[in-house]
């Protein structure tokens, strides 16, 4: 079948560039195919560009400092991914996308914001300047970064428009919910790593856990309450 032909191509890819780690690259495929099956391939082309655009934005990032590419484990995989996963396998799609919004969006705004010439300063505080990687400290290059990966997951909700809104939702409507779920899961992420990662108080893997929770919860809260 076409969906184990693509996925298997793409597995591929991740090992070859030493993206993902062997346990990570099967779990990944694990959730493509079960999207692709139970939804199509509108939803697993915008978990995709997710990935793609998430791993260029990795490489680009790290190419600055010419860091040694790490390889993402399984425990990425799950912390970004088992909302999106669970959303498509209970049906939620305003949930799916958002929550893929807010993961791009964080990535985006990590790794972009790496190449800013700038300081960063502290998402509470923009008068205080931090140092480069802390966690709550955010550049103006990655908040637009931020909001160019929650713009592209709208983007293509809106491409899959039939794939994703359900009716009486407009277009207008989902685009901005799908943004906002983005640019403020992403805060979240911020605000988490700044209160609680620093203090080792959760994991890096919990704090994405609960941005991609949060971008799901409020894309879907704008979509109904709008």
């Amino acid at each position: 079948m076409i969906e184990f032909f693509v996925i298997g191509l793409f597995a591929v890819l991740l090992l070859q560039t030493k993206s993902f780690d062997l346990t990570a690259i099967a779990l990944s495929c694990v959730y493509g195919l079960v999207i692709w099956r139970l939804c199509g391939v509108e939803w697993i082309t915008v978990l995709f560009t997710f990935l793609v655009t998430s791993l260029y934005a990795t490489r680009c990032g790290r190419g600055k400092d010419k860091e040694k590419h790490e390889s993402r484990g399984a425990d990425n995989v799950l912390s970004n991914g088992i909302v999106p996963f669970m959303s498509a396998v209970l049906g939620l799609p305003y949930f799916y996308l958002g929550s893929i919004s807010a993961a791009l969006s964080d990535t985006l705004a990590s790794e972009i914001g790496k190449l800013s010439k700038e300081a960063p300063v502290l998402i509470t505080n923009p008068r205080k300047k931090v140092e480069s990687g802390l966690n709550g400290g955010v550049t103006k290059l990655g908040t637009l970064a931020s909001i160019g990966g929650s713009v592209i997951i709208a983007s293509l909700s809106l491409v899959f428009y039939s794939s994703f809104a359900l009716p009486g939702v407009s277009a207008y409507v989902l685009f901005f919910a799908v943004v906002m779920g983005g640019v403020l899961g992403s805060v979240v992420d911020s605000l988490l790593g700044l209160g609680f990662e620093n203090r080792g108080v959760m994991t890096n893997g919990s704090v994405n856990f609960s941005a991609t929770l949060s971008g799901g919860i409020i894309t879907t809260a704008i979509v109904f309450f709008l």
